[in-house]
């Protein structure tokens, strides 16, 4: 009788000891996580922070562009006899140019949202892979296909430069979207 009462607390300590250690490990994994979101944290942050100043630098050029095309249009409109009608050309050709590099860098403001991302052939999930949202997917030389999250084809083109290939295309994720693509791409997010 003597025995069995020994081996009680033993399988006790044992018990004990069993969950000493999963806590330890448990604890261990916990700090590995966190130490690895933080990371990822401030490496999100620093990309923000990048895009933000792109996209005001951006701003402001649209800015100086806008400021310059109001001075000119206005020069324009001081000069209405016929002897400036080569001053009223160059100056309707200097707004065409303004207005052209403007609206380049407008679009290319709202296609700086985000930074581009290039992916190998392969597959990938949005809300896994990148967040969701909508996208400018190009650089691509085959097949570009998305299921949705209930094997729903819901996007299949091919990306690349031939006639009948598509060189861009816009499209919301969702989560749970997959790509299957058979050759390496590029998405930007956009607004």
């Amino acid at each position: 009788m003597r025995s069995k009462e020994r081996e009680k607390p033993k399988k006790k300590n044992d018990v004990k000891l069993i969950i000493i250690v999963l806590l330890i490990i448990f604890l261990v994994v916990a700090i590995v996580i966190s130490i690895n979101q933080s990371r990822n944290y401030i490496s999100l942050k620093e990309r923000y922070s990048k895009v933000k100043k792109e996209k005001e630098e951006y701003i402001n050029t649209i800015e100086t562009q806008n400021t310059t095309i109001s001075d000119v249009q206005n020069q324009l409109n001081s000069f209405n006899t016929s002897d400036y009608d080569n001053q009223i050309a160059s100056l309707n050709s200097e707004i065409s140019n303004l207005t052209a590099q403007r609206d380049s860098l407008q679009s290319e403001v709202t296609q700086l949202d985000g930074q581009p991302q290039n992916y190998s052939a392969g597959y990938y999930t949005a809300g896994t892979n990148f967040p969701t949202g909508r996208y400018k997917i190009y650089n691509g030389s085959s097949n570009f296909i998305v299921y949705s999250m209930y094997d729903k084809l819901k996007v299949n083109i091919i990306l690349g430069d031939d006639s009948y290939d598509t060189q861009e295309y816009i499209y919301e994720f969702e989560t749970g979207d997959e790509i299957q693509a058979d050759s390496s791409f590029s998405i930007v997010k956009v607004k």
